[in-house]
């Protein structure tokens, strides 16, 4: 079950909400942890049982490091806890076969840890509370990555009120239209091309199909998250961004400061700084960098072909801290632009074929060596069938439709201000019919970050 399903949307949904506000203020975090387990479980019930028992060994592991004032007895519980979280997750990335949302909720439990170690955050003493922050279905399926200390006060002290669930509601449709609308048409194009023999793909085609691929992803990941932020601001949680408008983004580096930037963070905080970061000289830091994208690679999937992606932007990242960013500051920000879309599409092939003889296939298609040309009638046929498509995508995925709408928000007062929040509700509400039609009338819905 996820968030663009008709089961969720009009089953699960409505019904958990319905319980959730008519129960009592202390048993709202019970209907929230019945609710959260209930939703793990519709798809994968015999994995349940391997979170609650993740849940129960950090818990205990926080309480005991709690209680102890021995720094040798708080490392040992840290060094335990945290082997347990990474062989979970060793286990299932070596087989392939990840539970749902397992990444998201085993890196909310290891920073839980690391922050009680750390003397940052307190034990939780509620078991029942420490298990509805670990498995919120909120933002289970696709992040963002919660830390507790971003939580721990909401737990009990949240009230939302009609300003925040409006907000919240408008979140969630507009994180719906983002997977329906642009995400899934756009993961059709995508399917079409690399289906086809990329021995025949004209150089046209290829750019848009891995462009179809980099929209898409981007559009599906932060999609999902607009939705759980909206789902918690529903509930009364502020949960952290984690997309900020990654494609005009000006180097490698900046990019992957506004792509899943609640991952990039937490391996900054959590690994990055820890291992010396960058004031340890020149040679450590450049390890310091690759052993960081080494684990972004291993995050996204299972294979040399991850461990190759992450190592193509470490290699990029390392450049940029030496030497190529103050070059890029000197030339026009249309060429770093350009610049840094080239080098992420690059990426997008690496990750978005399986078979390396394929992803060798797609790269000579896209520069043209494999002899099938420029251009073809075939390409023209799919730009000009997309066209629309992409020219909407590639515009939300800019702040453009965002400052258009502040600055409207802002400059009319009065009668034309409500005519304003008038506009802003039907435009939802279309956005909302349309995505309810096109789940109605299409049985192609992608979970790209199922991998994860």
């Amino acid at each position: 079950m996820i968030f663009s399903s008709t089961m969720f949307l009009f089953r699960f949904l409505p019904a958990f909400f319905i319980l959730y506000f008519v129960a009592p203020l202390r048993m709202k975090n019970i209907i929230l942890l019945l609710g959260s387990l209930f939703f793990y479980a519709w798809g994968e019930p015999g994995y349940v049982l391997l979170l609650l028992i993740l849940i129960l060994s950090d818990y205990c592991h926080g309480r005991f490091m709690g209680r102890s004032k021995r720094k040798s007895t708080r490392m040992f519980l840290l060094c335990t806890a945290l082997l347990i979280n990474v062989s979970v997750f060793g286990f299932f990335r070596f087989l392939d076969a990840m539970p749902l949302g397992v990444c998201f909720y085993l890196f909310q439990s290891m920073s839980y840890i690391i922050d009680c170690y750390r003397g940052k955050v307190k034990p939780q003493t509620n078991l029942l509370d420490y298990a509805m922050y670990v498995s919120l279905f909120a933002q289970m399926p696709a992040g963002p990555i919660v830390k507790y200390a971003e939580v721990e006060k909401q737990l009990h002290e949240r009230k939302p009120d009609v300003v925040q669930i409006s907000h919240g509601c408008s979140r969630f449709i507009v994180g719906l239209a983002k997977k329906v609308l642009l995400a899934d048409q756009l993961g059709l194009l995508w399917a079409d091309i690399s289906a086809r023999d990329f021995g025949e793909l004209a150089v046209l085609t290829a750019w848009l199909g891995i462009l179809a691929f980099g929209l898409q992803i981007y559009f599906e990941f932060s999609g999902f998250a607009d939705m759980a932020i909206g789902l918690g601001a529903c509930l009364g949680f502020v949960f952290p961004e984690n997309f900020r408008y990654p494609y005009i983004a000006t180097s490698v580096s900046d990019f992957w400061c506004r792509w899943n930037m609640t991952l990039t963070g937490w391996l900054r905080e959590y690994v990055y700084l820890p291992l010396g970061g960058k004031k340890k000289g020149v040679p450590r830091r450049i390890l310091n960098i690759c052993i960081v994208w080494v684990l972004i690679g291993i995050w996204h999937g299972t294979g040399l072909r991850f461990v190759v992606w992450g190592l193509w932007f470490a290699f990029w990242v390392v450049l940029e801290k030496l030497f190529l960013k103050s070059l890029l500051r000197r030339l026009p920000n249309w060429f770093d632009n350009v610049y840094t879309l080239f080098i992420v599409c690059m990426g997008w092939v690496v990750l978005g074929i399986p078979q390396w003889q394929d992803t060798v296939g797609y790269f000579e298609a896209m520069f043209g060596r494999n002899g099938a040309g420029w251009y073809n009638r075939e390409a023209f046929y799919l730009l000009l069938e997309y066209l629309v498509l992409f020219v909407v995508a590639v515009i939300g995925a800019t702040p453009l439709t965002q400052q258009i709408a502040t600055r409207l928000s802002r400059s009319v007062t009065g009668f034309g201000i409500a005519q304003y929040r008038v506009l802003e509700k039907l435009v939802l509400a279309l956005l909302l019919i349309l995505s309810i039609v096109y789940l109605a009338g299409s049985d192609y819905q992608p979970f790209l970050y199922f991998w994860y």
